[in-house]
């Protein structure tokens, strides 16, 4: 708990980064698999765990879903509530949701579990507030991919980012931020749920990149930079 705290300080630090953007758009690659996943949810509340300043929440509540969002970060939460109509805010740690059993219909986590230590308590938790036959969305970073920066490997490109002290933790932080093997994570979701597909997300892959890219993550998808996993209770 104690490094989850360190964790959450350092969030409140950088909380005006444009690392951590407020908005983004309905047709963000993203945007579209939390609307493809969960926008089929109707009826019923679906959480969003560690919402940061409710981009995603947002997305949703403006297509009529009923969103929860969850943060441990006073800041984040004081923006969403500014900028998102018809969600509703709770702050909490995502290894211990203070939520009843079976609450939700479905659960989106973007760009979260890398930030947390105990990555297994949280998807147990994640699944616990679930009900059965819910839906739980997943999108991370994959360790294996490359073109999270230009064309470098992803695990190159963070490697050598964090040894120079360019990351969002500094080099002597007790804590780096993990990055998934995408079959590695499933498996360990597809312990507390009934099953679990990987989706290969290329979508950050633009411009120059794009050229030299696109036809190497079109024969092998498993390189793509992002990854959702959609799996259902």
């Amino acid at each position: 708990m104690e490094l989850e705290q360190r964790i959450w300080r350092r969030f409140e630090e950088i909380a005006d980064s444009p690392l951590l953007p407020a908005e983004v758009s309905s047709d963000d690659y993203e945007a579209r698999e939390v609307l493809g996943w969960l926008g089929e949810v109707r009826d019923g509340l679906i959480l969003d765990a560690g919402c940061g300043k409710g981009r995603f929440a947002k997305v949703l509540a403006q297509c009529g879903r009923q969103v929860i969002g969850l943060d441990p970060v006073a800041t984040f939460l004081h923006q969403a509530q500014r900028q998102v109509a018809g969600a509703g805010w709770i702050q909490g740690s995502l290894t211990s949701l203070p939520f009843d059993t079976g609450v939700f219909e479905g659960a989106l986590c973007i760009d979260v579990l890398q930030h947390i230590p105990d990555t297994r308590r949280a998807v147990s938790e994640l699944s616990r507030v679930t009900r059965p036959g819910g839906r739980l969305l997943v999108i991370d970073k994959n360790l294996v991919g490359i073109g999270y920066h230009r064309v470098f490997p992803n695990w190159l490109y963070k490697t050598v980012t964090e040894w120079l002290n360019r990351w969002m933790y500094p080099r002597d932080f007790p804590f780096r931020e993990r990055w998934f093997v995408p079959w590695q994570l499933q498996r360990l979701i597809q312990d507390y749920y009934a099953g679990c597909e990987i989706h290969y997300l290329p979508g950050r892959v633009r411009g120059r990149s794009h050229k030299v890219l696109s036809p190497v993550l079109r024969h092998f998808s498993w390189l793509s930079p992002d990854v959702a996993w959609k799996a259902t209770r």
